[in-house]
Formats: C-alpha cells, sequence, structure tokens
C-alpha cells in the first residue's frame, strides 16, 4: 500500500472535520413544573375520595391515581383493625394489617372523575381524581349484600342434594364470602353503622359448616379384581383432601359414599410391542344407592418383556392422571 501524500492527509483530515461539525445538536425538552394538586395532593373530605398517579399516558396514570385513592384508604382501614380472621381449606389463621391493606388495596372502582390531567414531558403525565365517598361506600354495600344473598340461594338450593354436592357448594360459598371481606373490611373502615361483625360471624359458620360437612363424608372403595395399584391411588387423594376412607361398607355414622370401580384389560400386540389396553369404569353412589357419579377410562401401557409390564405401565398411567386432572373430575364428582 502506498503512504498518503501530504495533500492526500490533508484531504482526510478535512473531511473528518466538515463531518464532525456536520452533526446536528440535540436539544432536550424541558420538563414542566409539577402542578401543586401532585406535589401537595389534596386529602380527601367528607364528599370526596382522592388519588393522584403518574405514567406514560394519561390511561397508565389514572390507574395509579386509583391504586393511590385505594392505598390511602386501606392505611385508614388498617388503622381499625388489631387483627381480622383469614380462612384456610382446613383451619383458621390470623391475616395480619399488611394483608388487610394489600387485599384492601386490590378492590375495583368503577365510579370516579378524572379531575386534573396535567403532561410534564411528551411520555409523562400526571392525573387527579375523585370518586363520591356515599357513591363509593353504596356500591360496596350493594355488592356486599347482593353476593351474601347469592350464597344463602346457593345453600338453600343445595339441601335437597347428595352430601357431595352439598360440600361442594358449601365449600364454593366459603370461598365467595371470603372474597368479599376486603369490601367488607373497606365499608367497615370508613363508613359508620356498617355491621362488619354480623358478617365475619356468618363466614366463621360457613367455614364450621364445611368443616363438619367434610368429616361426615365417609368413603368406601371395592372392586371388581383386587385392584390396589387402581384403589390406592384414590384412596391417597382423598385422604389428601381431608376425607375419612373406610375400610368396611358397614359404618354406622356420617355420609357414607361408595366408590364402585370395574376393570377390563385387553392384550394385542404390534411389531414386538406388547399392548395393555385397560378399560376402567367408576361408579359413585350415596348411601341410599342413588348413582352421584360416573366416569369411564381407558388406558394403554406398553412393553417388549411381557403383558404384566404392559399392564402395569397403563395402571400407573392411572394414578398419573388423577394427579393431573384431580380426585373429583376423575370420579365425576365435585368435590
Amino acid at each position: 500500500m502506498r503512504p498518503l501524500t501530504k495533500f492526500g492527509l490533508c484531504i482526510l483530515i478535512s473531511s473528518v472535520l466538515l463531518g464532525c461539525s456536520s452533526k446536528r445538536d440535540i436539544t432536550l425538552q424541558p420538563t414542566t413544573e409539577l402542578p401543586e394538586w401532585y406535589t401537595s395532593p389534596p386529602a380527601n373530605d367528607g364528599q370526596w375520595l382522592k388519588g393522584v398517579g403518574s405514567g406514560k399516558s394519561v390511561q397508565a396514570a389514572t390507574q395509579e391515581a386509583l391504586n393511590d385513592l385505594l392505598a390511602r384508604l386501606s392505611v385508614r382501614v388498617e388503622s381499625q383493625f388489631s387483627s381480622a380472621m383469614s380462612y384456610s381449606s382446613h383451619g383458621f389463621k390470623e391475616t395480619t394489617k399488611s394483608q388487610i391493606r394489600s387485599e384492601v388495596a386490590n378492590i375495583r372502582i368503577s365510579n370516579y372523575d378524572v379531575v386534573a390531567t396535567h403532561q410534564l414531558r411528551f411520555d409523562q403525565y400526571v392525573v387527579l381524581i375523585r370518586s363520591d365517598r356515599k357513591q363509593f361506600i353504596r356500591s360496596l354495600a350493594d355488592e356486599i349484600s347482593s353476593g351474601f344473598k347469592s350464597i344463602g340461594h346457593a345453600l338453600t338450593e343445595a339441601k335437597a342434594d347428595n352430601p357431595v354436592k352439598r360440600y361442594r357448594v358449601t365449600q364454593q360459598a366459603l370461598l365467595d364470602a371470603k372474597a368479599l371481606m376486603p369490601s367488607i373490611w373497606m365499608v367497615s373502615g370508613i363508613a359508620r353503622g356498617f355491621d362488619a361483625e354480623g358478617y365475619r360471624k356468618y363466614v366463621l359458620s360457613l367455614h364450621s359448616e364445611q368443616e363438619n360437612q367434610r368429616r361426615n363424608l365417609v368413603f368406601y372403595l371395592s372392586s371388581n379384581f383386587d385392584d390396589q395399584p387402581l384403589l390406592q391411588p384414590i384412596r391417597n387423594a382423598l385422604t389428601d383432601e381431608g376425607f375419612v376412607v373406610a375400610k368396611t361398607r358397614l359404618v354406622n355414622f356420617g355420609d357414607l359414599v361408595s366408590i364402585e370401580l370395574k376393570r377390563e384389560s385387553l392384550y394385542s400386540e404390534y411389531s414386538g410391542i406388547q399392548i395393555a389396553t385397560v378399560n376402567i369404569t367408576l361408579d359413585t353412589r350415596d348411601r341410599q344407592g342413588n348413582v352421584i357419579g360416573s366416569q369411564y377410562l381407558s388406558l394403554k401401557g406398553h412393553a417388549t418383556q411381557g403383558y404384566a409390564l404392559a399392564e402395569s405401565d397403563a395402571l400407573n398411567k392411572f394414578a398419573a392422571l388423577i394427579e393431573q386432572e384431580g380426585i373429583e373430575k376423575i370420579l365425576g364428582i365435585g368435590l
């Protein structure tokens, strides 16, 4: 390669300098000052509940303002409680103040007005919202009243059903009632004269009723073969749910539910592979012999060293299916 001449070197340096000087200067868009209602948010009053928020769009800022409104209320509600009761499937546990605050903060607000918006720059907005206090309380109170009315109706309708269905309805009623607790905490924290204690006692009674029904349900398993590989996964799933599984049908306590399993095994071979097809029929009956659930399953197992191994493979798939789908779906009943 020939070295650059002095003239060529001058041309190169000039090109570089001209290229640098041709770059455009970048001017940053100035950010406007924050409005006073954002830096010093207005307090809630007797008529309005308020909140402020920021975001990359007016919609995002509005959502943050709604979160702020609820966060303010949740702090107030939290201060009204030393603790409250929360409910698991098998017992009680204490709900701390921070948990109350977290659950209350998830309440949805449907009635609100955007009072003011301000654009700080092209991708930043701040918003002030307000919600009518009385209307907010009334909407939550209506939601609570309607929810517990539906719960009561479902429980009344289930009284004539089989014990498994009654348990399932009571279990769902407890879950629905628990979902209403944040609204109950909210209303009782900001509205005078609201009977939160009455609702709390009702939820406690639902929990007790569910536990009583669960303890009274007694299952008995039988099959047309000594099918422990099929019966044991059912037994395990039921006991994991906290149910009693009796060793004999002759029980004189509780609500007896019988599960009868029938199996048919078919064998074939294809290209040196042994195939076992296990057809399973499950019938679930109450103490009076009424069928309350039924299911038919067909499982295939494969092996290269005999039909016994192929059948064992199919039976193992039954246990895996219970774990995957849940015992209530396998039995065709609602637990």
